[in-house]
């Protein structure tokens, strides 16, 4: 609602000239306020109007409509209609860390795991203007590593993003769930305790540990914490199959 409200004072402060500039920046402020609104067929169009009113990217110094096209068709899940808008805003905003980090995200749900890295590594190279878009990028390079089985990769790049926010309970469960990946079991215990203690109510963390205290034949252990995921979320189909 905060990006529809800010739409509709935009709309109301810009004058109505007509030009380019205007006419762009109104519909990539459309397309946002779709996207927040989950209306991405909406945003889509919106989007597409932004492109032919600037197509290069000129009158938005980060953002524009390439850039609002590749994020509803991300959140639609058609990646490779993502794919190809995010690329086009990374070769005519080359600097902007953001878009080579929803790139990659992209990339990443497409099945194509060393693109997200290379994506997610330009990202960081870059420089985030911000810890959270930072610890995105670490992750997203992190599970792209675990797709390629690249677990030694993936360990470095999680605990990075850990580093960054210690007191991260989630990114310390992904830390959990890369290890898992990895067979490295008593690691999986001592990270899915760690985001316990943080938030004991997590069930991720729960259904790591329980899956690692399973592989060491530690089933009493195992059943303990699968329940506890099941108490905590009984939707959770993981915490059923260990």
């Amino acid at each position: 609602m905060k990006r529809l409200k800010v739409l509709l004072l935009v709309i109301t402060v810009i004058p109505m000239s007509g030009c380019a500039g205007d006419l762009a920046r109104r519909h990539n402020l459309a397309a946002s306020s779709y996207i927040e609104s989950k209306q991405y067929d909406e945003a889509i169009k919106e989007a597409k109007q932004s492109i032919a009113q600037d197509p290069n990217c000129i009158l938005d110094t980060w953002y524009c409509g390439w850039y609002y096209l590749g994020e509803a068709n991300l959140s639609k899940g058609n990646y490779s209609e993502a794919i190809s808008a995010l690329k086009k805003v990374t070769e005519l905003k080359p600097q902007n860390s953001n878009m080579f980090r929803w790139l990659g995200t992209a990339y990443f749900h497409n099945g194509q795991y060393q693109e997200a890295v290379n994506a997610s590594k330009k990202a960081l190279e870059l420089k985030p203007s911000k810890p959270d878009l930072e610890i995105e990028a670490l992750e997203n390079l992190a599970k792209s590593y675990v797709a390629l089985k690249q677990f030694g990769s993936a360990v470095s790049a999680q605990k990075r993003a850990i580093e960054i926010n210690p007191s991260d309970s989630a990114r310390l469960a992904t830390l959990a769930y890369v290890y898992l990946q990895a067979g490295q079991h008593d690691e999986v215990i001592a990270a899915a305790k760690r985001a316990i203690e943080l938030r004991p109510d997590h069930d991720s963390a729960y259904i790591n540990l329980g899956a690692a205290y399973g592989r060491k034949k530690q089933y009493s252990e195992a059943i303990k914490a699968l329940q506890k995921a099941i108490e905590i979320n009984p939707k959770r189909s993981e915490a059923y199959d260990w």
